[in-house]
């Protein structure tokens, strides 16, 4: 279960033994929340999905111009805080 866990992009600090613990500590929590309970990573997991299938189909939508195929891929990643977005007002 350990290897499982895909979590969110960690916030962007410096690195420290501190960030290092928090990491640590989040990752054992959640180990933890999947031994007692796995029904809840299956339901996290779904939410996951449906959160980047709807994702990639907006963005789609919203840049039909660019040549760059956006998939499922981009937008979970995205999703976790791996890519921000700057919109420009029109």
């Amino acid at each position: 279960t350990f290897l499982a866990l895909h979590l969110n992009v960690p916030p962007s600090q410096p690195e420290s033994k501190l960030r290092e613990l928090y990491l640590l500590r989040r990752q054992a929590l959640w180990g933890l929340m999947v031994v007692v309970a796995p029904e809840l990573l299956v339901s996290i997991a779904f939410g996951d999905w449906r959160a980047a299938h709807i994702g990639a189909k907006i963005i789609r939508k919203f840049d039909s111009e660019n040549p760059t195929e956006w998939t499922k891929t981009h937008a979970s990643f995205a999703n976790m805080g791996g890519i921000v977005f700057q919109m420009q007002k029109e």
